[in-house]
């Protein structure tokens, strides 16, 4: 195609990318979504013990824009969409998927030589890695049992400080509002919304730049944290934390990715089975009590690289 006629109002740069995914699914036993189950069910008698399917709602489309250079910083944009969103059901209780358009993640930034700034709805700042499948795009996999992936909004500074062209060390903090996880249908904000206060990350890494076979394949190392206040009413009130490590370790063909976390009402970042309290009798007491989920996770995943378009993970 003629690329001097694809081009944006402004004259400014845009590039646009996407992936046209088919999946198809089989599930034996009763889950929460077909598609991508997350949980297991219990069988009731008379009903299907099962399913199968197919699906084209995680197809991706997303744009790149480059902006103006303000200052000295060059501007950036981009935003994702998928078809990921809508659900109804029928008299019989059997759910169509509509497949409606879905905002995934999106992103405005200012970029120096050594500082960052962005703005925008995307994963969090104390896990920046998923394991990597074609199964589960629209909600990346280990999602509610060790993977801490919600986009939410988020506003982050990055500083980078470099000791060569191929080693440096980077400081990023920022501000959050995890998604609430459903615990009220009166309460339309989340918990950290209603506290008036956003939560507050950071995270500290390490990277060495090298490439394999032409291929780049940097070594990094990090650590985070996560300290928030969730408001449910006037007494209850629940102090959420996290603690995590991240790293990627390239091994000649292979190529280690992992996190690890530790913390408590994480259930807004996919922890704990998307669970931030659970209320109960206090044993000594005998009165209602309302506590965070205490929670730890972790994942890994080994990448072969078979080629330039081939790798099993």
């Amino acid at each position: 195609h003629d690329q001097i006629k694809v081009e944006s109002a402004s004259k400014y740069p845009l590039r646009l990318t996407g992936l046209v995914l088919f999946n198809a699914f089989s599930n034996a036993g009763v889950v929460d979504n077909a598609e991508l189950p997350t949980l297991a069910l219990q069988r009731n008698p008379g009903s299907s013990h099962g399913s199968v399917g197919g699906s084209l709602r995680q197809t991706v489309l997303a744009l790149e824009a480059t902006g103006p250079r303000i200052g000295s910083a060059r501007s950036s944009a981009e935003v994702s969409v998928d078809f990921f969103g809508g659900v109804s059901s029928n008299a019989y209780g059997y759910n169509s998927t509509a497949g409606l358009v879905r905002m995934r993640q999106t992103q405005l930034g200012l970029d120096w030589d050594k500082t960052s700034v962005q703005a925008g709805y995307t994963h969090p700042l104390i896990s920046p890695l998923s394991p990597t499948s074609f199964a589960t795009v629209a909600q990346p996999a280990l999602a509610g049992s060790g993977n801490l992936w919600v986009w939410s909004p988020q506003l982050l500074v990055e500083q980078r400080i470099p000791f060569s062209d191929q080693h440096r060390v980077a400081l990023e903090a920022g501000l959050i509002f995890p998604k609430s996880s459903g615990y009220t249908s009166i309460q339309l904000d989340s918990p950290i919304e209603a506290s008036r206060r956003p939560g507050y990350e950071g995270r500290m890494s390490y990277r060495a730049d090298r490439a394999t076979n032409g291929t780049s394949q940097p070594l990094i190392f990090g650590i985070g944290a996560y300290l928030g206040n969730q408001f449910y009413n006037s007494s209850t009130r629940v102090r959420s934390w996290a603690v995590t490590g991240d790293w990627q370790i390239p091994l000649r063909w292979f190529e280690l990715t992992g996190e690890i976390y530790r913390g408590r009402a994480l259930g807004g970042f996919g922890g704990s089975a998307y669970k931030d309290v659970l209320t109960g009798l206090d044993v000594i007491t005998g009165l209602p009590r309302t506590s965070g989920v205490d929670t730890a996770g972790g994942l890994n995943q080994l990448k072969l690289r078979l080629g330039t378009t081939l790798q099993a993970n």
